[in-house]
């Protein structure tokens, strides 16, 4: 993903990709895509790596294809989230790529009334959390279906399938 190329903080998840072509190949795409089919994808930075083994046992380079798929599955949400999109009072849902009923799939309907397919995440401000700078003192964090909190870079940037925000898990 050539967008991350000049961000040392994302060195382990660009090796991984390139370590993994299979999974990367299907979710990151460096062609440009039509207004709507944008993705955000929340890119876990270097000590995202280094808590996921902390807590697992084992690294996420060292996971089978099926396991990376799924985590950069859901790590890809539906639509290109701006920053402002991300940081609403109250916060928001968001659907991800994950489909596969075993993640405990859930269907949403975004504002335009539409169905979304895809594993819903939680994206919202709490006082105090997470490693990034926060604006107006609300950070940003996501949280997955089972209550797992992740920190979230509240600026984005872009890349040819959208945009992306740097995470902490």
């Amino acid at each position: 993903m050539q967008a991350t190329e000049n961000r040392s903080d994302l060195s382990t998840f660009r090796q991984l990709l390139i370590n993994n072509p299979g999974p990367a190949r299907t979710l990151l795409s460096e062609t440009p895509v039509a207004p709507g089919d944008e993705k955000t994808l929340l890119l876990p930075n270097n000590d995202a790596f280094i808590k996921y083994a902390q807590q697992n046992g084992q690294t996420v380079q060292g996971s089978p294809e099926v396991i990376l798929s799924a985590l950069l599955s859901y790590h890809t949400l539906n639509g290109g989230l701006t920053d402002e999109q991300l940081n609403q009072p109250g916060g928001m849902t968001a659907p991800s790529g994950l489909l596969d009923d075993t993640y405990n799939h859930r269907v949403l309907v975004n504002e335009t009334a539409q169905p979304q397919d895809g594993q819903i995440v939680l994206i919202t401000q709490v006082a105090g959390l997470g490693q990034f700078p926060a604006r107006a003192n609300n950070p940003i964090y996501a949280q997955s279906g089972l209550g797992n909190q992740i920190s979230v870079d509240p600026t984005s940037s872009e890349w040819t399938g959208g945009r992306f925000h740097v995470v902490d898990g």
